[in-house]
């Protein structure tokens, strides 16, 4: 289940960023954070495993509006971070948290940045595969 972390739990949230810069410093990641705190359209998310309850991974968005729409009414959205604990890897964590975002904004664009890209465009085919299949029976 995804959480919004804006605000809240700092360490979890800058232990888990940590996965997503390379060769990060405390200070960077503090700066990162407080980017996110301060952008109305950037948001943290969590992800709590529902086994452990423990928080496993991380996603950060940007909301892009239309330039004619209503503030409720997004484009799309790019995910430039996405981590999930070392332990935790290869475990359908990171296609979770893509379901979790689909459902959050389903009728958003989700893009991904030069590091997410290809991990969003595996995700979005077996996502679309797995609805198109539901569809079909």
């Amino acid at each position: 289940m995804l959480i919004r972390s804006k605000n809240k739990n700092e360490k979890i949230v800058m232990g888990l960023l940590s996965y997503t810069l390379d060769h990060s410093s405390t200070e960077e990641q503090k700066k990162l954070l407080e980017e996110y705190r301060n952008d109305p359209d950037k948001e943290i998310y969590l992800y709590k495993d529902d086994q452990s309850d423990n928080f496993v991974g991380i996603v950060t968005i940007e909301r892009n509006h239309l330039d004619d729409a209503s503030e409720d009414e997004i484009e799309t959205i790019l995910v430039p971070r996405i981590a999930v604990i070392p332990s935790f890897r290869n475990e359908g964590v990171g296609f979770s948290i893509y379901q979790n975002l689909r459902q959050l904004y389903p009728n958003a664009t989700l893009i991904g940045s030069i590091k997410t890209s290809d991990l969003l465009a595996r995700w979005s085919k077996r996502y679309h595969e797995a609805i198109d299949g539901v569809e079909e029976a």
